[in-house]
């Protein structure tokens, strides 16, 4: 079975509709988090929606993960309410996952830290934008988890995993490094996932521009204080 899981808040209603178009006919379940919502937006289905006074309150971006431990999905995909996917995402991510025999996170964008940690921000080596192409899968230390598929095959996570609110990414990462698990992004073209170009009016709130607001200095103390030395695990598929 094949799950894609999101997390939004009412500023992203805009946004949600052409997300999960994008998503609905890839998959076999869709579950959205409504972080704040008062009522189940009318095009999603009672079975896709959980508005978050009906669960643990708001949860930020860990909503993603709120059904990983629930029950044993072949797939868990994340996906994020400010992309569009298109039509052979899901595939194209279970093709690269099972290559794998399910022992790596895979995705589409994420980066590589250099050491000492000093920001979140700007402490990172390799850098692989999901918008941007790719010639060749490269391993990562941080997978972002608006593009990641994995399931209790390849990591143990339950939401006790995600303490720190809205640092979904980064905690995923600490996950992974304690339990030795490689994270991978793969080869695309330009623009195969994009961008919605409305996503954050100028006024309006995302984690990545309250992350930028002190350099992300927050999210390194979290990564050095978890992790002494940030390991990169090679690609599984590299050694079958």
């Amino acid at each position: 079975m094949t799950i894609a899981a999101i997390a939004t808040m009412p500023e992203r209603l805009h946004l949600l509709e052409k997300v999960i178009l994008s998503l609905r006919s890839q998959v076999d379940i869709i579950q959205v988090y409504l972080n704040n919502f008062e009522t189940i937006p009318t095009f999603l289905a009672s079975e896709e929606a959980l508005l978050s006074r009906d669960a643990l309150g708001d949860i930020g971006d860990a909503g993603k993960f709120f059904w990983f431990d629930k029950e044993e999905y072949d797939y868990y995909l994340t996906v994020d309410d400010d992309l569009l996917y298109p039509e052979n995402y899901v595939s194209t991510l279970i093709h690269e996952f099972e290559k794998r025999h399910k022992k790596a996170i895979i995705g589409v964008r994420g980066f590589v830290f250099f050491e000492p940690i000093e920001s979140y921000v700007t402490s990172r080596s390799e850098t692989y934008k999901g918008t941007r192409a790719l010639d060749i899968a490269r391993s990562v230390n941080v997978i972002g988890t608006g593009t990641a598929i994995l399931s209790s095959q390849t990591i143990r996570l339950s939401l006790k995993d995600f303490p720190k609110r809205n640092m979904v990414d980064l905690q995923l990462a600490i996950s992974a490094q304690k339990q030795k698990v490689p994270m991978v992004v793969i080869a695309r073209g330009e623009n195969w996932i994009s961008e919605l170009q409305d996503a954050v009016p100028s006024d309006g709130y995302s984690i990545w521009k309250e992350t930028k607001k002190d350099n992300g200095r927050i999210q390194a103390r979290v990564a050095n204080s978890e992790i002494a030395k940030w390991q990169i695990s090679p690609d599984p598929v590299k050694e079958l």
